[in-house]
């Protein structure tokens, strides 16, 4: 498959992606962690993985919701995977890091099939060793990447700025994981907030890095 073929069909599927996400937010009954009455989808206290419930946290019926939501998913850990094949065209000169964020990326790929696979309400223990998985190699992927592009050519602040913001956002919500998996105690509340800036700013990552191959 060519590199323009890879680029365009990493864009469409993370178009598709958010698409079925939106929808899935939109049928969502309600209810979050922290307040299980709220009528629809909180953008800023549900956390993604809510959308992935076939009874909404508020008690409401999410069948709906939640096999878009999944298709979602799956369909992101599609984008992700051929992502990940274009390290070594973004990292044209670091050649070994092209080759590492490839292996970590495809690695943390097959942990996000696990991730929409195990909905939290029913495999909550599979759900959060799902997500470690998903998360270790994916991070080790993005420093790579992220660093790997500040010594390319054509490398603007604007995207070392882009960068950098996702990294630090990423390792926010992944520190508040594990602060809360480890030591209990209830949902941080800021945990999905920051879960939110970061898969905002993945995105844009994404779209920005891959349109610039094209």
């Amino acid at each position: 498959m060519s590199l323009r073929v890879r680029c365009c069909f990493v864009l469409a599927a993370l178009c598709t992606f958010v698409v079925l996400i939106v929808a899935s937010a939109s049928v969502y009954p309600g209810g979050s962690f922290f307040d299980r009455s709220h009528p629809r989808h909180h953008f800023w206290y549900n956390f993604l993985c809510d959308l992935l419930h076939r009874q909404a946290l508020g008690g409401g019926n999410n069948v709906l919701g939640a096999r878009l939501a999944t298709v979602g998913m799956l369909v992101l850990v599609l984008c992700m995977g051929a992502y990940w094949t274009l390290a070594p065209a973004l990292l044209p000169s670091r050649v070994f890091l092209g080759k590492m964020c490839v292996v970590a990326g495809l690695l943390s790929s097959l942990g996000m099939i696990a991730v929409a696979l195990t909905p939290s309400d029913k495999l909550g223990k599979l759900h959060t060793l799902s997500i470690v998985l998903a998360t270790a190699p994916g991070l080790v992927a993005a420093v790579c990447i992220v660093l790997g592009r500040l010594s390319e050519p054509g490398s603007s602040v604007g995207l070392q700025l882009l960068g950098g913001s996702m990294l630090l956002a990423v390792f926010a919500a992944a520190v508040l994981f594990v602060v809360h998996t480890w030591f209990g105690g209830g949902y941080i509340r800021a945990l999905p907030s920051v879960q939110r800036v970061a898969a905002l700013l993945t995105l844009l990552w994404l779209g920005t890095t891959t349109v610039q191959l094209i």
